[in-house]
C-alpha cells in the first residue's frame, strides 16, 4: 500500500503506475475507490461502481478538463469595465485650461441697451447695422428661450446675407 501511495502524486505518475499494480490492488481491496479512479483514468473507461461514490466524493481531479491558463490571465474589455465600476471613483475632471470663448448663460445688458425688442432689431437691420441687429436677436433669444429657434433662423439669414 505504501508503494502505491508514494507513486500516485501527479498525472504523469498515474500514467506511469503499472496497470498490474492497480489490478492487484483492486483484486485485494474492491472498495479501494482511488485505485478504481486511477484505473478509469488509465484505461479511459467508465467504472459503474464509481457512480455510487461520485455524488458524495465530488468529481475526481483526474477526470477534470485542463484549464487554459492564458485565457484566465487575459484581461477582456468587460474586465476593464467591471474594474472601473467596482473602483467607485466616478469623477470626471475637466481640463484645467480655460475655454476658448466665454459661455453666456444670461443676457448681458449694458446700461445703454436697456431697451431690447424685435422692433429695435428690425430697425437696425433696415439701417444696415447688421451686427447690432444680430446682438439684439441674441439677447432676445436669451430672454425668450421658447423662441430660440425662431431667433436663430433670423440670425442665420442676417449672417448669410
Amino acid at each position: 500500500m505504501l508503494e502505491f501511495k508514494d507513486r500516485v502524486i501527479s498525472d504523469e505518475l498515474i500514467r506511469e503506475t503499472p496497470k498490474q499494480l492497480i489490478l492487484d490492488l483492486l483484486a485485494n481491496y474492491e472498495w479501494f475507490t482511488t485505485a478504481r479512479v486511477v484505473r478509469e483514468y488509465q484505461n479511459s473507461t467508465h467504472d459503474p461502481r464509481l457512480e455510487i461514490v461520485r455524488a458524495s466524493r465530488g468529481i475526481s481531479s483526474l477526470s477534470s478538463e485542463e484549464i487554459d491558463l492564458s485565457a484566465l490571465m487575459t484581461v477582456t474589455k468587460e474586465d476593464v469595465i467591471d474594474k472601473f465600476l467596482n473602483d467607485g471613483n466616478f469623477k470626471i475632471i475637466a481640463d484645467d485650461s480655460l475655454p476658448e470663448r466665454e459661455i453666456v448663460i444670461e443676457p448681458a445688458l449694458e446700461e445703454e441697451d436697456d431697451i431690447v425688442s424685435e422692433a429695435l432689431a428690425e430697425i437696425y437691420y433696415s439701417q444696415g447695422l447688421f451686427k447690432q441687429s444680430i446682438d439684439i436677436y441674441r439677447k432676445l433669444s436669451l430672454l425668450n428661450p421658447e423662441k430660440i429657434t425662431y431667433f436663430a433662423r433670423i440670425i442665420d439669414k442676417i449672417e448669410n446675407k
